[in-house]
């Protein structure tokens, strides 16, 4: 069976190398948004919901997806879509998107609406930091299983240096537990635990994943649930395991209405 957290690895790892010639990060360090405050996506995940959990949406990045039988719908208006429904953030993925493009993308996004913005993609460079904060993003996600975890907390550190957010994404259970600990130990504040019920490498879902992990998630690191979840049930169940917010995708974007589809999954207006 092909492992995909590594293809996804080594295609990125090729990408970043190629962003460095095309747009060096003496650029990005000196583009306008890059001295833009950031907003608060730590705070809007982890505020507390009377009965539920928070919602980031996830956003594809160019041609995103939509309801079957309609053109892809452009990242900026599903952002908007997702803000009106009630979600505390967004989060958008521009991993296939040219490295010059790359910054567009979200500083599109982040202008469409005034929620904090996720850059969804998994980090593993520092070069990728910066691209993202040029672009106005308001926080990262990093995928624990592609780092070691001294590579992870320098990671962290980095971001947290620029004041960005951190989504640390969680899958492996050994993995899971070095990197919170070691991250724990070396960084304060500003990181949020992605318990993705995914596996990386072969995309199988299994949302006890989330349930496994949660208790050794250390004390203010609010959580996330991400992946598999698609009925009012997986929202529940989530919840109970201690998230403090859940990140949907596809089973929002591709509805007709993203405000009617979140209105059925958390039975009421967010």
């Amino acid at each position: 069976m092909a492992d995909v957290l590594a293809e996804i690895v080594a295609h990125t790892r090729r990408q970043v190398e190629q962003a460095k010639l095309t747009v060096p990060v003496e650029q990005l360090t000196s583009a306008p948004g890059y001295f833009l405050p950031r907003r608060n996506f730590f705070g809007a995940v982890a505020a507390p919901r009377l009965g539920g959990p928070n919602l980031i949406v996830e956003l594809g990045g160019a041609g995103a997806s939509s309801a079957p039988g309609r053109p892809a719908a452009a990242p900026e208006g599903l952002a908007r879509q997702a803000e009106s429904a009630g979600a505390c953030a967004v989060g958008l993925s521009v991993a296939a998107v040219a490295a010059g493009d790359r910054v567009t993308q979200v500083r599109a996004v982040k202008a469409a609406v005034g929620l904090p913005v996720l850059r969804g993609d998994g980090l593993i460079d520092a070069y990728q930091l910066h691209e993202s904060r040029a672009a106005g993003a308001d926080a990262v996600a990093l995928i624990a299983d592609a780092l070691e975890p001294p590579a992870a907390v320098a990671l962290v550190e980095s971001a947290r240096r620029l004041e960005l957010t951190v989504l640390l994404v969680l899958h492996e259970r050994r993995r899971a537990r070095e990197t919170l600990a070691a991250v724990a130990d070396q960084v304060s504040g500003g990181v949020l635990a992605g318990l993705s019920n995914r596996d990386p490498r072969t995309r199988a879902v299994d949302l006890s994943v989330t349930e496994t992990l949660a208790p050794a998630v250390p004390p203010g690191m609010p959580i996330v649930a991400m992946h598999g979840l698609r009925t009012r049930a997986d929202i529940q169940r989530m919840h109970a395991a201690g998230a403090r917010a859940v990140l949907m995708g596809d089973v929002l974007t591709e509805a007709t209405d993203i405000g009617s589809a979140v209105r059925a999954l958390f039975g009421r207006p967010r």
